[in-house]
């Protein structure tokens, strides 16, 4: 019977493949022209009934990417040139590089706009977390659109990311592990006491930045906060039955992953089996044989368990935007929850019919939209506290 069964079933992945690489060429091409006589849609906004009428009036209603379609780049119309697009072609940064030491002696890179030093103490200072595998370049273009609303920008690298870190120590720090943002944040504060604080976290990014304001609450120090492209439930996202995931994209970035872990190979490999860490193909697996050796944990299950954004996510410290599109591939719609939204009055979800993952690019020349949005948000916060 099973000599049977697996030509069979070998036989319909190659058929549904086949039917894969028919339908998608044509449904780019739909995509294509209808961004090019500009059809888009109006983000959807969901909030609770319960948030204060300065959402609407104070706040909202400021943000003028609410307001008109979000009509996505044509020549990368959907979810995967969306993402794709925005981790390949990010403008080279201007960045100021700056090395702090950790109270464990490990140092971390800070990366500031060039232009930061021209600013007055009293500036708002804009932190920017990147995703999961990324770094300070993947975050420019948020970078550069707070600088140029007069904003002191600063993207953090994460332990070990970027091109510019080395570890010293054999330690990479769990996904939801604060120690380094809360010295950061803590010697900012200090730096600059009579800025206002704020902060954008992508992706891994944003899940790091909502466990902090759950974690220290009012003195978080941030003032509002932007999640683009947040996983949310990760248990959900890399574990059950495999991960809503898709398995190209768990693939890529366990990939990128690797890459890093393999930078640091000569400080890493007193603590873990790099042979086994290099022949990993799931985030799952790369957990197993890395971040849960590194940290303390039994196994996969307890630390995404452990590491699991959604608790902080219904304890919001500050004003929260939340950014998605509908078609990502990496963080799925079906992910969303949708029902925290309608329950606490400080948060807001925008979804956008595209966008991918981290993309959101719009008009010919790829303009991040997600970024305009998150500095308009951002302002009027501001300038509600202010008033």
């Amino acid at each position: 019977l099973a000599a049977l069964v697996y030509p069979l079933k070998v036989f319909s992945q190659m058929l549904w493949l086949l039917l894969a690489a028919l339908v998608y060429p044509l449904k780019v091409f739909s995509q294509m022209l209808s961004c090019l006589f500009g059809y888009g849609q109006v983000p959807k906004v969901v909030f609770s009934e319960r948030s204060p009428p300065y959402w609407l009036d104070s706040v909202l209603s400021k943000c003028e990417g609410l307001r008109r379609p979000f009509v996505q780049t044509w020549w990368a119309p959907d979810g995967h040139l969306q993402s794709i697009v925005h981790v390949l072609f990010t403008c080279k940064p201007r960045y100021e590089s700056e090395y702090v030491e950790m109270d464990d002696g490990e140092y971390v890179c800070l990366d500031w706009h060039s232009e930061h030093s021209m600013l007055a103490g009293d500036s708002p200072l804009l932190i920017v977390l990147h995703g999961f595998s990324g770094c300070s370049q993947d975050v420019w273009p948020m970078v550069d659109e707070g600088a140029r609303r007069g904003m002191r920008c600063v993207a953090v690298n994460k332990r070990g990311h970027g091109e510019k870190s080395r570890l010293t120590k054999p330690k990479l720090l769990a996904a939801l592990d604060t120690t380094d943002l809360r010295q950061i944040m803590t010697l900012l504060r200090g730096r600059y006491p009579n800025a206002s604080l704020v902060s954008v976290g992508y992706s891994a990014g944003a899940g790091l930045l909502c466990s902090y304001g759950n974690q220290y609450g009012e003195d978080s120090f941030v003032d509002a906060a932007v999640f683009i492209s947040p996983g949310y439930d990760t248990v959900k996202l890399v574990l059950d039955d495999g991960g809503m995931m898709s398995a190209v994209y768990n693939y890529l970035l366990t990939f990128s992953q690797k890459q890093i872990i393999h930078r640091h190979r000569d400080v890493l490999k007193e603590r873990i089996d790099m042979m086994a860490a290099m022949k990993c193909k799931t985030i799952s697996e790369l957990t197993e044989h890395v971040y849960c050796h590194l940290n303390g944990y039994h196994d996969a299950t307890s630390y995404w368990a452990a590491n699991n954004p959604m608790a902080g996510l219904r304890n919001p410290s500050s004003p929260t935007l939340c950014i998605n599109a509908v078609d990502d591939p990496v963080a799925p719609y079906c992910n969303i929850p949708l029902e925290v939204f309608e329950e606490l009055p400080s948060m807001v979800l925008v979804l956008t019919h595209a966008g991918g993952h981290c993309g959101f690019l719009e008009g010919p020349s790829a303009n991040e939209w997600s970024c305009r949005l998150s500095a308009d948000f951002i302002e009027a916060v501001l300038e509600l506290k202010s008033s």
